[in-house]
This record gives C-alpha cells, sequence and structure tokens, in this order.
C-alpha cells in the first residue's frame, strides 16, 4: 500500500492505522517516510523496528 498525505498529522494517524490492520500479516513492514526539499526520502518510522 501507498498513501501521500499534505498533513504530517495524518500521515502518522494512517501508519497507526496500517499497522493495526495489516500488522500480523507474515513480513508485514511499514515505513513513514518524509520527500526532503531536496527530493530525498528521508524515513521516519518504520514497524517493525529494524534498527534495534
Amino acid at each position: 500500500m501507498n498513501g501521500w498525505w499534505s498533513s504530517r498529522a495524518t500521515a502518522e494517524r494512517q501508519y497507526q492505522s496500517w499497522i493495526g490492520s495489516y500488522g500480523s500479516m507474515p513480513g508485514a513492514r511499514f515505513t513513514l517516510v518524509e520527500q526532503g526539499a531536496d527530493t530525498a526520502w528521508i524515513e521516519l518510522r518504520a514497524w517493525p523496528d529494524t534498527k534495534a
């Protein structure tokens, strides 16, 4: 799934909602990213946390 929102608060809510709805699926991974001014993508959050 992909989604684009102009509001970060909306994106955060949708991110949490998708984890709740689809997080139990085998291999599920969710990443919340933001496009920076230089068009580079910046990872804000990931689930499951792969950095742990």
